[in-house]
């Protein structure tokens, strides 16, 4: 299984001690309060296992033939092919390779606390079995207060940008830091206090290209062996909306221009996620984005990829968690719901038609106490409100796009 990741991957990779050079650490789980961020997510905040990240020693940067295989303790072997579903005891993992850097990144998430704690040696091959990283390794306890939380390019990616936090409640003392394999000159920034964190900035030797990955390895006085790595992407700091489908607030034909602008100029927001709903071309307003000053965040199991051409367009890759809602349980577009090209009304009518109900009744008993007009015109009115639910055609309102089964969104922050 292959996840898509939105933004650089901020690793806290598996600390580890081998006679190769490794560096790694683990993360548990992190959730928002499910009061103030509720989600139907089962198990509710799972509390086994969590992200490990590890860099492994590379044997050969020739190019290898796909797709990879990991495998745990000679034992668990997971194929990188995103048509194997079964990758138990993992939630997702993924081998990463840069152009000519001399590591593997290998990432993944379990729930399983005990597998976890047992990993002991690690390998990777390719398709042709050769050999690309095989290391043995201790998997400490988890969360180590020094974290290196952010890695990304400035200067048109000839600069790399590193973020450490301590965020434990005694000092810790970095010894040194590696950018890929430059060491960075720490001077008098190598000490960090409880909660204290720091930005490095190193020169790289060239510029990275986008798709290219970042290697940060560091050691500290306690002997912790910290390694972590992120994909380079493109240079923005995106302020993002997740808007509801059919709000559309994009720059193309058939979109809500006028939310589009609403969005920008009110909120600065440059960004917006692009889900199944929106009645415009999904192809126009990816294809054009970059060009009109705006970016998407791409539901990518959404839409054909090589339909594309456009890849400044793109913020990023989401890859929701997702179920299918059949034409029983169909999903809600505009100002009605269309199954099967027949209409009904939503929820949020339906609590329309009700208050027009009482409002109606309201006007009829002031029209009879009263004996004015005013109350009489207001009882037609809500009578005209009324029967418009009875009487507007569904083909004025259903397009082609909702009287298809639709795919609900269930994106999710917590579950990893």
């Amino acid at each position: 299984m292959i996840a898509i990741v939105p933004y650089a991957m901020l690793a806290l990779v598996v600390s580890v001690r081998a006679d190769v050079d490794l560096g790694g650490s683990y993360r548990s789980d992190h959730y928002l309060d499910n009061d103030e961020y509720p989600e139907n997510v089962k198990p509710m905040n799972p509390t086994g296992g969590g992200r490990m990240h590890l860099i492994l020693s590379r044997f050969s940067t020739t190019t290898p033939q796909l797709p990879l295989s990991i495998t745990f303790n000679d034992e668990v072997t997971i194929i990188q092919d995103p048509n194997q579903t079964n990758i138990a005891p993992f939630e997702w993992i993924y081998a990463q390779l840069d152009r000519a850097a001399p590591y593997v990144w290998l990432s993944f998430h379990t729930q399983n606390t005990s597998f976890a704690a047992s990993i002991s040696q690690v390998a990777v091959h390719d398709a042709a079995n050769t050999t690309i990283a095989n290391a043995t390794l201790v998997v400490p306890s988890r969360d180590y207060p020094l974290q290196v939380t952010l890695i990304t390019t400035q200067s048109h990616m000839n600069e790399a940008v590193v973020h450490v936090h301590n965020y434990g409640s005694s000092a810790i003392e970095l010894n040194n830091l590696t950018i890929d394999s430059a060491p960075v000159a720490l001077n008098d920034s190598s000490t960090f206090a409880p909660q204290q964190h720091r930005y490095y900035v190193q020169a790289l030797p060239k510029p990275k290209q986008e798709g290219d990955v970042l290697f940060v390895r560091a050691t500290t006085s306690d002997g912790e062996r910290i390694g972590t790595a992120a994909r380079v992407v493109k240079e923005i700091f995106p302020v993002e909306a997740w808007g509801r489908d059919q709000d559309c607030p994009f720059l193309a034909p058939g979109a809500n221009a006028s939310n589009f602008k609403r969005l920008q100029r009110t909120y600065s927001i440059d960004t917006v996620f692009l889900g199944s709903c929106c009645q415009a071309d999904p192809y126009d307003i990816i294809n054009t984005a970059s060009e009109q000053g705006y970016r998407v965040l791409l539901d990518y199991t959404l839409y054909n990829t090589s339909q594309i051409t456009n890849l400044d367009s793109l913020a990023g890759c989401f890859s929701p968690m997702r179920r299918t809602i059949t034409p029983q349980t169909p999903c809600i577009s505009g100002n009605v719901t269309c199954v099967n090209g027949n209409r009904t009304i939503n929820y949020q009518r339906t609590l329309e038609a009700i208050l027009t109900i009482l409002a109606a009744c309201l006007a009829a008993l002031l029209t009879f106490k009263a004996r004015t007009r005013i109350p009489a015109v207001a009882l037609l009115i809500s009578l005209g409100r009324l029967l418009r639910y009875r009487f507007v055609s569904p083909s004025t309102i259903c397009t082609t796009r909702a009287t298809t089964t639709c795919l609900c969104q269930l994106g999710s922050t917590r579950r990893l």
